[in-house]
């Protein structure tokens, strides 16, 4: 009964006219820089009750992950300390809308240190897709690893010696 209610709605041209048309918004796509950690996507995730951050660097889809006991604006503020003094203060960071991002506090620190952020619309994540594939690739090696009692840091270091199908090299 209900395919059947679905073809005959399909198949009504006057539901078809007044059928609401919300289209998406076309996707902008983000310029890959060709120096390394200039542009870098950061986003929060949770896996199995611990927060993490993840920063993704977009010309090589480089990652690290940090294990956050704490996901307050000091505490990313602390991470981008650390991440920074290794790789370099990126000229871009583009994460999504979390008031961690948005926050004054962050908002001076970016300004100190000379990097622009650019935020995500709040409803629109695909827009920040750097670092969501980041969390998708790391959740799945997160729950890889944890079924199979082996430690995370190996599948990281593994994912990233690995040559992508997409950019024909590792991230490393």
């Amino acid at each position: 009964m209900n395919q059947q209610v679905t073809d005959l709605v399909k198949g009504c041209s006057i539901c078809a006219a007044v059928q609401p048309s919300q289209q998406r918004e076309p996707l902008l796509p983000h310029e890959i820089p060709k120096t390394l950690w200039t542009k870098v996507g950061m986003d929060f995730f949770e896996f199995r009750g611990r927060h993490y951050l993840i920063m993704t660097d977009y010309s090589t889809n480089w990652f690290e992950v940090s294990d956050m006991s704490r996901i307050t604006t000091h505490a990313l503020i602390d991470q981008c300390h650390f991440q920074f003094g290794r790789h370099g203060i990126p000229l871009t960071v583009v994460a999504d809308s979390g008031t961690q991002f948005r926050s004054a506090e962050f908002t001076r620190f970016a300004r100190g240190w000379n990097f622009e952020v650019v935020v995500s619309s709040p409803h629109y994540h695909q827009s920040n897709g750097k670092a969501e594939n980041g969390v998708k690739t790391v959740k799945c090696m997160l729950q890889k690893c944890h079924l199979d009692n082996k430690d995370p840091m190996l599948a990281i270091l593994e994912w990233r010696n690995t040559t992508s199908e997409k950019t024909g090299f590792s991230p490393a």
